[in-house]
């Protein structure tokens, strides 16, 4: 038997039970009650779609952890077969280390972007700034001789 409920004990229902996530907010709703249910319950969907998300991301890194483990086991049965084999795969869900070199490109990119903004926005790569360390001479002094009449004769 069919019963009909109204519209309040429907959205107390769906928020009491797990919501699946092919009702996520971006598809269009049908009819009114699924646009008031869409607007009222828009959160739960977010936080069902990241969770889910992220869930199949892990999954996917493991499946790709797994195939690189199978694929460097054949690599190292070739080896020990005495068949040639070309350069070791890294795994490709490895974490990358950033190191100096990759932090010392970032701060020289930094700078480079700060100073065309300052010659985009005041017509200065300094931001209109002229203290003593934007002066070259404040790094390289000039040699300054000091002239007398004696060292002169």
């Amino acid at each position: 038997m069919v019963t009909l409920l109204s519209l309040h004990q429907r959205i107390i229902w769906y928020r009491t039970h797990l919501i699946p996530i092919e009702w996520c907010p971006g598809k269009p709703p049908i009819n009114p009650f699924w646009r008031t249910w869409l607007s009222t319950n828009a959160y739960y969907n977010l936080a069902t779609l990241s969770f889910y998300s992220h869930k199949h991301y892990k999954e996917r890194q493991a499946r790709e952890h797994e195939a690189w483990l199978e694929r460097r086991r054949e690599r190292e049965e070739k080896i020990a077969r005495g068949e040639k084999v070309g350069p070791e795969e890294e795994d490709p869900t490895a974490e990358r280390e950033v190191g100096l070199l990759g932090l010392l490109k970032f701060i020289i990119y930094l700078i480079l972007a700060v100073t065309l903004a300052g010659k985009f926005f005041t017509g200065s790569f300094l931001w209109e700034y002229d203290g003593k360390w934007a002066r070259l001479k404040t790094y390289w002094p000039v040699r300054l001789v000091l002239c007398t009449i004696p060292k002169l004769s």
